[in-house]
């Protein structure tokens, strides 16, 4: 829910006056990364690991660390090395939320939206004066939500493992 709440905040204070030429670009963007990140790592990388019994705590923190790791991509875009680390962080860390939007339902579709959503709503231009901090505040309570939340899996789950005949206790 907490996350839900990142995106309206993100949405709310946007500079939406310097995002009128490029809305279409930018939805588009956000959905479309969104999908298709979703597809790979709460998709086919969730379901490859999912096999032997592997107990679920571990594919949650697995398929999380991989989605960070697969963002230190962005240093062939130029992104400096620290902010690329620290993008690695926050994209686990938002990793273990979409994770739990997949397993909420058991429903990709779900976490394709929210993190289509999430895209689209860092995409858009930041907002001046006194919302200038809005993002920081957003960022800080996803990281702390995911972190709760994962040792909240990692605890609870990691004696149940997902197979083609249901849950299984391992």
């Amino acid at each position: 829910m907490l996350y839900v709440l990142g995106i309206i905040a993100q949405f709310a204070v946007a500079d939406w006056s310097k995002a009128s030429d490029r809305l279409l670009p930018i939805l588009a963007a956000g959905i479309l990364v969104g999908f298709a990140e979703e597809t790979l790592f709460r998709g086919i990388i969730l379901r490859s690991l999912r096999t032997n019994a592997r107990p679920e705590a571990w594919v949650m923190l697995i398929s999380s660390l991989w989605f960070g790791f697969f963002h230190l991509t962005n240093l062939f875009n130029g992104v400096n090395p620290i902010s690329a680390l620290i993008q690695c962080l926050l994209a686990s860390a938002s990793g273990v939320v979409y994770y739990l939007f997949r397993r909420f339902r058991g429903l990709l579709l779900l976490a394709m939206f929210a993190h289509g959503l999430w895209d689209t709503s860092l995409f858009l231009p930041a907002p001046g004066g006194g919302l200038a901090n809005v993002d920081r505040v957003v960022l800080i309570v996803v990281v702390i939500s995911a972190l709760v939340a994962a040792i909240v899996v990692l605890r609870r789950d990691r004696s149940l493992a997902v197979t083609r005949s249901g849950v299984q206790t391992v």
